[in-house]
């Protein structure tokens, strides 16, 4: 990874220029992608996220969106109190740092932060993850094995050990791929510090996510051995 920064105006990006040799404002514009046919899907959640094709590559484009009350007001513009406090900046050094540790995580390629006055808007793109799924997908096939809870158990304890702290861990954004090795996205608001506190609230509102999506299946698709195989790993 070669990470470098380009200024262009009120327009900053952070890349890695061995992914993105030269950066353009374009790159983070979803009607740019749209107009060049580029758009390959389109992933749901807060916003929507882009997977888009560029020379060879397939990357995924997310804007940083808020989410409740707030939105009401504004939902993509955030208090600038400078560049390394950008949720952009942030996430991309964050991951940038989990790969070069070994951890399942999407490679940045590069964060966009757009100033405007006392506000700022931001983008991030990653690499694809080709053949992955979102675990609530194979639980609602019937196809999550016990191997699958046992190797999500591997890696939440590998965010712990790595002193992770990942605020919205739930059944979208751990992903399994078609080796059935887990991947872990979408680290919008994590740091590195955490406590056993922390992590145990990490660990409960992934449970929570569980519990809920589990609820509203025709036929419930989770047993609470599973949680505890889970449990078993990550205390292992």
């Amino acid at each position: 990874m070669t990470s470098q920064i380009w200024h262009s105006g009120a327009h900053h990006v952070l890349y890695d220029a061995m992914l993105m040799p030269q950066p353009a404002t374009d790159f983070f514009d979803p009607d740019w992608w749209q107009a060049r046919n580029a758009v390959q899907a389109r992933f749901s959640g807060r916003g929507q996220a882009l997977l888009v094709a560029h020379d060879g590559a397939r990357w995924v484009l997310r804007r940083y969106l808020r989410g409740g009350l707030v939105a009401k007001v504004s939902n993509q513009t955030y208090v600038w109190t400078g560049l390394d406090n950008t949720r952009a900046w942030q996430e991309w050094h964050l991951t940038a740092a989990l790969r070069a540790q070994g951890l399942p995580v999407p490679r940045p390629v590069a964060a966009h932060v757009v100033r405007q006055g006392a506000w700022y808007r931001g983008d991030l793109l990653t690499e694809y993850l080709p053949g992955t799924q979102p675990f609530c997908d194979l639980l609602a096939a019937g196809q999550a094995t016990p191997a699958h809870w046992q190797r999500i158990g591997s890696v939440l304890r590998q965010l712990r050990e790595a002193d992770v702290h990942h605020p919205d861990l739930n059944v979208r954004n751990v992903l399994i791929d078609a080796q059935d090795q887990v991947q872990v996205i979408d680290f919008d608001k994590a740091r590195f510090g955490t406590t056993a506190a922390q992590f145990a609230k990490d660990l409960a509102r992934f449970k929570r996510s569980i519990d809920k999506f589990n609820a509203k299946q025709p036929t419930p698709c989770v047993r609470e051995a599973d949680w505890q195989t889970l449990l078993d790993v990550v205390n292992a």
